[in-house]
């Protein structure tokens, strides 16, 4: 049977993460966010842990076809992002360009886990649907939650506890 732990910060997840199936849930909103924009068809996502790295990264894109330029830095988009945080914002995008996304804790938590053997996004949105894939996972299994800043994030708890009760 595999083993589930939840980290309820980001400074809580083992170094060593090899052979875990995780899941990083940023409620409000980086996980809410990507889900969004799957869901509208953007093709993928690539998440990044600074400002810096995503304008270095979507200048790269530009001689590809390309990107969205999305994310925030203390809940405000950076100058000269196409985009924010907001879920309802990535709905309007068009489904044909990909989107480099960076925020000040979702993506810094995606980023940490890394070297996970895989990596879900949780969100209220789409618990039922992670649930689903980890009930048949041999893999032992790490909820991460990003927090705030360094601090418990109550609707990222939550959310881990849904896909809990989900499974």
């Amino acid at each position: 049977m595999p083993k589930l732990d939840v980290a309820f910060v980001l400074e809580l997840v083992p170094e060593e993460l090899g052979q875990l199936k995780t899941v990083v849930i940023d409620v409000l909103r980086a996980t809410s966010t990507i889900v969004a924009a799957m869901s509208a068809g953007v093709p993928y996502i690539v998440p990044v842990a600074t400002v810096e790295a995503a304008t270095r990264l979507a200048a790269d894109y530009a001689e590809r076809g390309g990107c969205y330029l999305g994310g925030e830095r203390n809940k405000l988009p950076p100058p000269g992002f196409d985009c924010g945080n907001s879920p309802l914002e990535y709905l309007q995008l068009s489904s044909e360009k990909p989107v480099v996304f960076t925020t000040t804790n979702g993506t810094r938590a995606l980023n940490r886990v890394i070297d996970s053997k895989e990596i879900l996004i949780g969100s209220l949105g789409n618990a039922a649907a992670v649930a689903e894939v980890l009930v048949t996972s041999p893999e032992d299994i790490l909820l991460v939650c990003s927090g705030t800043l360094g601090q418990i994030a109550a609707e990222d708890v939550l959310c881990a506890g849904l896909i809990i009760q989900e499974m």
